[in-house]
């Protein structure tokens, strides 16, 4: 039986959270460092600079010597250019992190290979860090509270907490699908025989056009999903591909989910239930 998407949505920032190291508390971190503080404050926010150096609780003997990573793709914010920073660009990702919290020096050479990879494909997109031991009020501001913290900014405003994986690969992923289209069109019976092929699992709305209303309100619930890609058609030919009645009322939404071997499961959503998948943005 396919998993409701509805499901999806409720579980998957605590499923994908779980599939990584957990959060460490920032006033935990603050606390076990404190004795070995900096003397004076923070020229930047005027909050204490703590040594960089203090050992972490959770610190291995692997975590020692870490590799020099190559970061000339990440831009260093601080307090004093972080807001101005964040409005002038359309989209950036902003890791706050600790030097010395081992999550955060694991992270760090997967997110600057991410954001090499992303400069290289020419996104409107910028993936920057702020060591929050130095900018600890400015972390504070942005509800900063474990180590390491990653948002994604569009035009100046704080959108999305990343909950996915610490991975080059899972990062860029994630990006490249909140900058692409919430909603991908299939026109032709060809395009739409790559969904499940590509995919593995999808959701399909079938539409009476594919602009308007309805399409809005599936690219407005699209974006609260991050693992499943949507896809629209107004096409009888599309729909009837995957055995839905080209004469059904519309809107119409399908769940296309293949096993290992290909075969095809589609699950029809009732109307009743559009409003728990897709949460505020239903589609009655």
């Amino acid at each position: 039986m396919p998993i409701p998407l509805a499901l999806l949505l409720l579980l998957l920032p605590h499923t994908s959270a779980s599939t990584t190291a957990p959060d460490v508390s920032l006033d935990n971190i603050i606390t076990n460092a404190g004795a070995d503080a900096m003397a004076g404050n923070n020229s930047e926010d005027g909050g204490p600079a703590y040594n960089r150096y203090v050992q972490d609780l959770f610190l291995t003997d692997d975590d020692d010597n870490p590799e020099a990573v190559d970061e000339a793709h990440v831009v260093v914010l601080t307090a004093a250019n972080f807001s101005s920073f964040v409005a002038a660009r359309r989209h950036v990702m902003v890791d706050f992190y600790v030097p010395w919290c081992s999550w955060s020096r694991k992270l760090a050479p997967e997110y600057a290979a991410a954001a090499s990879h992303l400069a290289d494909t020419g996104l409107d997109v910028a993936l920057a860090k702020v060591d929050v031991a130095r900018n600890n009020q400015l972390a504070r501001a942005h509800d900063v509270l474990g180590s390491p913290t990653v948002y994604f900014f569009v035009d100046g405003a704080k959108g999305y907490r990343y909950y996915g994986e610490r991975t080059k690969d899972a990062i860029v992923a994630w990006i490249t699908k909140k900058l692409g289209p919430a909603v991908q069109n299939i026109i032709t019976v060809d395009e739409a025989e790559k969904i499940v092929a590509d995919h593995g699992m999808a959701v399909l709305a079938f539409l009476d056009s594919l602009s308007g209303a309805h399409s809005d309100k599936l690219a407005a619930a699209s974006r609260l999903e991050d693992s499943i890609n949507v896809y629209q058609t107004a096409s009888p030919d599309v729909a009837e591909l995957f055995g839905v009645d080209p004469e059904a009322r519309r809107p119409l939404v399908v769940m296309l989910e293949a096993d290992q071997e290909g075969k095809l499961t589609v699950s029809r959503y009732r109307r009743s239930s559009l409003s728990n998948l897709f949460l505020n943005h239903t589609l009655v």
